[in-house]
């Protein structure tokens, strides 16, 4: 009577289990995971806080614009690219004007402030100065996970770059 019992436990214990979804091939761990592709910028991008400047995490990003310009009084050129930014806002794409000093961080501030633009204008340190390589400006470098890269330059490049990497 015991053998019986011994048998019945092997063939009905695994039969509940996998009843109960245990042990099936959608529980079971798999062997290979899926690997996270994050934005990664070769330098340090950082927004204004409250002591100072905070780095900007990138991880949970879809992509990071960086747009360099010269703000300039009374120089009108780069406002439509810095209007198309703003439209950017919630679309997993940061959009980053950026500059590589605190004054021309903050007189970039200053012009998206009287735009009435929602941007932060941020600070990037030398490493991204040497990555963006701005030759002409304005410059656009579109950053997308594992290291892909769009770049444009010149009156519009922004739009222009963010349409053509689509």
């Amino acid at each position: 009577m015991n053998a019986v019992k011994r048998v019945l436990s092997l063939l009905i214990l695994p039969a509940a289990f996998s009843m109960a979804g245990c042990g099936t091939p959608d529980t079971e761990i798999a062997g290979e995971e899926e690997a996270i592709q994050v934005v990664r910028l070769p330098g340090t991008l950082s927004r204004p806080d409250t002591s100072g400047f905070a780095p900007v995490l990138t991880d949970s990003l879809d992509g990071v614009l960086l747009f360099v310009w010269i703000p300039l009084a009374n120089c009108d050129q780069s406002d439509p690219d810095l209007v198309f930014l703003a439209t950017l806002a919630g679309s997993g794409v940061l959009p980053a004007p950026v500059q590589f000093d605190t004054d021309s961080r903050n007189a970039s501030q200053s012009a998206l402030n009287s735009l009435g633009l929602p941007l932060t204008a941020y600070l990037g340190d030398q490493d991204l100065l040497d990555f963006v390589d701005p030759e002409i400006l304005p410059a656009a470098v579109l950053v997308l996970p594992e290291g892909v890269e769009y770049r444009a330059d010149g009156v519009g490049c922004a739009q222009r770059l963010f349409r053509d990497s689509r």
